[in-house]
């Protein structure tokens, strides 16, 4: 069943509390929504190449940015129409936030070389990848990135608040977080 034809290079989905999926674009940089009715609306444009997206816990996105991909140069790979495609408009690679009004800031953007796909741990940390932009080269470049759901990353940086985790199954895994949600309440009382 397809739920939402022609879409230029979708990836990262991710079940929402209301019921509805949310989606990249990399293409597009842009984030999706597609309701229950089958309602198609954007959530936000990032630019780049908005990789995945995870749930903040005020109703926000985080999303990995690969900095945006040259299509073009895409071209030559078999099966591939580089037709129709956005012009290379590439923006730097890092961790975004988008608002729950789809405001959108950098939370990181420093050091690195592509970030792709995300996941949350039971505990809340955001862990993500960073391969380097494609093609890919010779060595072996890519990493693995850790950010803590109420602490710091390894650069210092104060971490960001996740709602929900993701697993390999579809459903809600709900338990654990109420410790998230209570220093992301604190936090905005403080603040």
């Amino acid at each position: 069943m397809t739920v939402v034809p022609r879409v230029r290079f979708p990836e990262g989905p991710v079940w929402c509390r209301d019921g509805s999926l949310v989606f990249t674009s990399v293409a597009d940089g842009a984030l999706y929504r597609v309701a229950a009715s089958g309602e198609v609306t954007t959530v936000a444009v990032v630019g780049g190449g908005a990789n995945a997206a995870a749930p903040t816990v005020d109703g926000g996105f985080v999303v990995t940015q690969n900095g945006g991909i040259d299509f073009a140069g895409l071209a030559n790979l078999p099966a591939f129409d580089a037709d129709g495609m956005p012009p290379y408009a590439p923006i730097t690679p890092g961790i975004q936030v988008v608002d729950r009004d789809g405001a959108v800031r950098y939370f990181a953007s420093d050091g690195f070389l592509a970030p792709n796909d995300l996941t949350a741990a039971p505990d809340g940390t955001l862990y993500f990848t960073d391969p380097p932009h494609h093609p890919p080269p010779p060595e072996p470049l890519g990493r693995v990135h850790a950010i803590a759901p109420d602490g710091f990353d390894s650069r210092g940086r104060r971490g960001i608040p996740l709602l929900q985790r993701h697993r390999a199954r579809a459903g809600w895994h709900d338990r654990g977080h109420r410790g998230a949600r209570r220093a992301a309440l604190h936090r905005r009382r403080r603040t």
